[in-house]
């Protein structure tokens, strides 16, 4: 057995084009000189590819082959007749929707035998370089691709799809977290890209159009680069459905798990069999939150539809201690967490509690913002945003946002959920907003604190 040298012409056009266009049938049984085998592996998500149609042509004359298809595993085995100079290569209808060009083999017959060759398609690297340009590989950014599926195909030529993610900043007033966004390009034919976004980071992604929106869509960019996400285009015409089903590690159902989706107040809990329906959803690719005492949240992304169901087990349990032996002692806080008592002591501004957060909160943290007096919500983009209701002030009525003592710039939304929520400060008044939240010429503030901050300083 000999191994052929891999030649990958990556990207390579004359080779790829010639052995696309050709119409060649499947050559009939003839003597076999040297069999060419091997494995069609997908770079991009790292694993091979079944029921590839792999194609072996001659190379001084490509309308003559033979082709076959990929096993499970993607193995494939092609006889060849001749000494001589042959192209390899492989095709999928999934590769094929994304523009990715898989290499092709030359190989070189000289006596009888078996050839291992690979046929891999780019790496997420090279990929993202392709479709992003030179900034990408200085950078070291990645690629988010995927394909938009639309109420209607007339409407993809208005979508745009955003990504966002936080990123801390160091400026004249310290540290902040900054929202960052890239948009991405769609195509005719519902393809997109979205470049540049940073690696080993949750990305945010949303699409919006004229005829509707998805929700935000939460992706982690692995290390490598390269990440697919198949986005639907919810319909503002109609009303979604979801039935949601939930088990425990040891199969059993979950019972009471609390379930929200994105974008929506509704919240439901699982019954006895661990299912839970809901309806007058907004439809579109959501993300859906599953919550239980005693276990890590479970997220979901779902594509909401007239009639929908999806099913999750709860994996990881939350973090407990083992019995412990409890010692009281005077209580030693930092001074922030002293002055926020304080605060609430004084009662000068509105103040919410985890427990308080949890039962208003559905979904979103600015939800249970919508009860506090003087507070307005306003959508904006698909963003809640948190304004001073009362008219007539002659500052800014968008309420400055700080989580754990650093101020945000972006949607609240993204950068904390409900659960994570110990403790949230409402001023309404500028008068009443503490010296470390005061902002110039607005009206009031929103301090959140979080509950691993607060066991961090305490």
């Amino acid at each position: 057995m000999r191994v052929a040298l891999v030649g990958g012409l990556l990207g390579g056009v004359t080779p790829q084009t010639t052995l696309a266009q050709t119409t060649a049938s499947v050559a009939g049984p003839a003597p076999t000189l040297a069999t060419i085998a091997g494995v069609t592996f997908d770079s991009l998500e790292g694993r091979p590819v079944a029921g590839a149609r792999v194609r072996v042509v001659r190379a001084d004359e490509p309308g003559e082959g033979w082709s076959v298809t990929s096993d499970a595993e993607g193995g494939f085995r092609v006889g060849v007749p001749d000494r001589g100079s042959y192209l390899a290569t492989f095709f999928h209808p999934r590769l094929d929707s994304l523009g990715v060009a898989p290499s092709v083999v030359a190989v070189g017959v000289r006596e009888p035998g078996e050839i291992r060759i690979v046929l891999a398609t780019p790496s997420p690297k090279s990929f993202a370089n392709s479709v992003c340009g030179a900034r990408a590989a200085l950078d070291s950014t990645g690629v988010i691709v995927g394909f938009l599926r639309a109420p209607s195909a007339s409407t993809l030529a208005a979508v745009q799809v955003v990504a966002r993610w936080p990123e801390a900043t160091l400026g004249k007033g310290g540290l902040e977290y900054r929202e960052q966004t890239t948009h991405g390009t769609v195509r005719d034919d519902g393809r997109y890209e979205v470049c540049h976004v940073p690696l080993g980071t949750r990305v945010a992604l949303r699409a919006t159009g004229p005829a509707g929106s998805t929700g935000s869509v939460l992706s982690e960019v692995p290390a490598d680069g390269f990440v697919r996400v198949d986005l639907v285009l919810g319909d503002q015409a109609l009303v979604g459905q979801l039935r949601a089903h939930a088990t425990l590690p040891d199969g059993s159902n979950a019972v009471g798990v609390r379930v929200r989706v994105d974008g929506s107040d509704w919240e439901g809990r699982t019954g006895e069999d661990g299912w839970v329906g809901g309806s007058g959803l907004p439809t579109g690719s959501r993300m859906v939150e599953f919550l239980k005492i005693g276990f890590e949240p479970v997220l979901s992304r779902v594509n909401v539809g007239v009639d929908q169901t999806v099913s999750v087990r709860f994996e990881q349990y939350a973090v407990s201690l083992d019995t412990v032996k409890v010692v009281s002692e005077r209580l030693r806080t930092n001074p922030e967490y002293r002055a926020h008592l304080q605060r609430v002591k004084v009662g000068s501004g509105h103040f919410l509690n985890a427990e308080e957060m949890d039962a208003r909160a559905l979904g979103r943290v600015t939800s249970a913002l919508g009860s506090v007096p003087d507070v307005a919500l306003r959508e904006s983009g698909g963003d809640v945003q948190v304004h001073v209701a009362t008219a007539g002030r002659s500052c800014n009525t968008l309420v400055p946002i700080f989580v754990d003592g650093i101020r945000i710039t972006g949607a609240l939304d993204w950068f904390v959920r409900p659960g994570d929520v110990a403790a949230a400060e409402i001023y309404t008044s500028p008068n009443e907003v503490p010296g470390p939240f005061q902002v110039t010429r607005a009206c009031g503030a929103l301090v959140i604190w979080t509950k691993r901050y607060w066991l961090a300083v305490k």
